[in-house]
């Protein structure tokens, strides 16, 4: 923004202007108001550019009777007699700045001496005087054969001419000056072709522009023997043996490709190329020889431990015991190419086989610990100890081991339902009825929960005896079933002593019709407090 400065805030006080008239009265006199609206603030112009300057001033005294003065920090007063009109609108058009940045002043004065003013800064870049020029032929280490035409060329410009009012020649320190005279175009390229003097030449490039500043470049140029020019720009010219010197992919040493020609000039055509067998291994690089210098190295290569593709398949080592074939992240000889696993794989071709591997039941030593389908494996079947032979085994302490046909040590069985593994006779389903205990006090034989307790065949029924005239319930043990004795698996009347029963319920009963109804009804009868219920039960 511009900046709008009094004379007052120069001094750092307020100044106030009174001027008394003659009869005595005093008159108030402000300072003059000053703006800049063109250019603004912190514009650049060219060197020589005609720029506008415009502002606006006003006072309390009339803008006509203002002292006004454009001025610039670097070229001073540029105008103090400057024009005001009735608006207070100011001007001033100059061409005629300095380079550099100029601090650029509009200042007004009062008849009363007030001081008001304003300020901008503006850039003026200079123009520089002298034309450019800018050698593009030759450049360094370009020559020319004896008696050959070479295209001298050059870049001018000028800040105030045209390129096509720029005269521009070339000297020779051997053929002299103006040897050749350029005519630049609209775009400033100006050439000449000319043949120089054999030999070494020092050449001046000159532009002049139209008020005569002039410019100059020099370069260094050779004209030699047409066989010491490198005429395609490989580096090599025909003396340095290149063998066409027509073609920069031909040169000695260059790469050879499959193109029947002799690309390293040594007399020989497409050797080392992708499509040549260099090795004689039958194989080419474009038929997938990976390395045409070694014949154990091709697609049909046999791949060994030694840090090479020997095969082409673009894996190093691949397929032998350096290398982790199924990427379980071991090998079979470690240290491995493309593994950090130190222990041997003892099968490279499974992933889930390794050092690390989880043992399981399917006839493979999957943790490479030499054993297979060892105890505890995933998937085994429990096998406990058979004590006494009769193919059960007690539940508890028991081995997990894979399905085998047989038990894995000898007395082991994978039925564990045994309740008493100390009687051979006794075992889950074991048949018929027995009259002592299976060896720990329990009659249950076949591990059913229940006492299988087979009685005393001798035992037979309390009966009538008449030898003594009378009723008497008797047998040889004195004890028997009241009523004779039931069949295999059913229920009884049991008296432990018959004679006792002969003033109870088995002489009541003895007389009644249906004697098993009777007997039912008097069992638990404190006449016969020792009987009771009982089933036969029989082998």
């Amino acid at each position: 923004m511009p900046r709008i400065l009094s004379l007052a805030g120069l001094l750092g006080v307020v100044l106030v202007g009174c001027t008394r008239t003659p009869g005595g009265v005093a008159v108030y006199n402000s300072d003059p108001t000053v703006t800049i609206s063109l250019p603004v603030d912190e514009a650049e112009f060219p060197g020589e550019t005609a720029i506008t300057f415009q502002g606006l001033v006003s006072d309390d005294g009339g803008v006509e009777n203002l002292s006004i003065s454009w001025i610039s920090s670097i070229d001073d007063v540029l105008e103090d007699e400057v024009l005001v009109d009735e608006a207070g609108n100011v001007e001033l058009v100059t061409a005629g700045l300095s380079g550099g940045t100029h601090v650029i002043s509009l200042r007004a004065i009062d008849l009363g001496a007030q001081f008001g003013e304003a300020q901008i800064t503006v850039k003026i870049i200079e123009i520089p005087d002298h034309p450019t020029i800018n050698v593009v032929h030759p450049v360094s280490g370009e020559a020319a054969a004896e008696n050959e035409l070479f295209r001298f060329e050059v870049q001018v410009a000028d800040a105030k001419d045209d390129p096509q009012q720029i005269a521009v020649t070339m000297d020779s320190d051997v053929d002299g000056v103006d040897v050749c005279q350029m005519q630049p175009d609209a775009a400033g390229v100006a050439y000449c072709d000319k043949a120089l003097t054999f030999g070494p030449h020092n050449l001046v490039f000159e532009a002049r522009d139209s008020e005569g500043f002039v410019s100059a470049v020099s370069a260094y140029f050779e004209v030699r023997d047409a066989n010491d020019i490198d005429h395609d720009f490989d580096g090599f010219t025909e003396n340095q043996g290149d063998c066409d010197d027509a073609n920069n992919t031909i040169y000695p040493a260059a790469p050879e490709i499959c193109d029947q020609k002799d690309q390293d000039c040594d007399g020989e055509i497409d050797e080392d190329s992708p499509c040549t067998d260099d090795d004689g291994d039958g194989f080419t690089e474009l038929e997938g020889d990976c390395d045409d210098a070694n014949p154990s190295i091709n697609p049909n290569g046999v791949e060994i431990p030694n840090g090479l593709d020997d095969d082409c398949d673009g894996l190093i080592d691949n397929g032998t015991g350096k290398y982790d074939d199924d990427g379980d992240g071991y090998c079979e000889t470690p240290p491995c190419v493309n593994a950090s696993g130190t222990q041997p794989d003892c099968d490279d071709t499974e992933y889930l086989t390794s050092p690390v591997g989880t043992e399981v039941c399917d006839n493979v030593d999957n943790d490479c610990d030499f054993y297979i389908d060892e105890k505890n494996a995933i998937g085994c079947k429990p096998w406990t100890k058979d004590v006494d032979g009769d193919t059960y085994g007690v539940g508890g302490a028991t081995e997990c081991h894979c399905n085998l046909g047989s038990p894995p040590f000898t007395g082991d069985t994978a039925k564990q339902q045994d309740c008493y593994d100390n009687n051979s006779g006794a075992y889950p389903g074991a048949p018929g009825w027995h009259n002592i205990s299976r060896g720990d006090g329990s009659f249950d034989w076949n591990c059913d929960g229940n006492q299988e307790r087979q009685y005393n065949q001798n035992h037979g029924s309390c009966k009538e005896d008449f030898s003594i005239g009378g009723f008497t319930f008797c047998d040889i043990n004195g004890k028997g079933f009241v009523g004779g004795v039931p069949q295999c698996g059913d229920s009884g009347f049991w008296a432990d002593d018959c004679n006792a029963s002969i003033n109870g319920c088995a002489i009541i009963c003895a007389f009644e019709t249906n004697v098993a109804a009777c007997i039912s009804q008097c069992q638990g009868n404190p006449c016969n407090p020792e009987g009771g219920g009982r089933t036969q039960q029989c082998r």
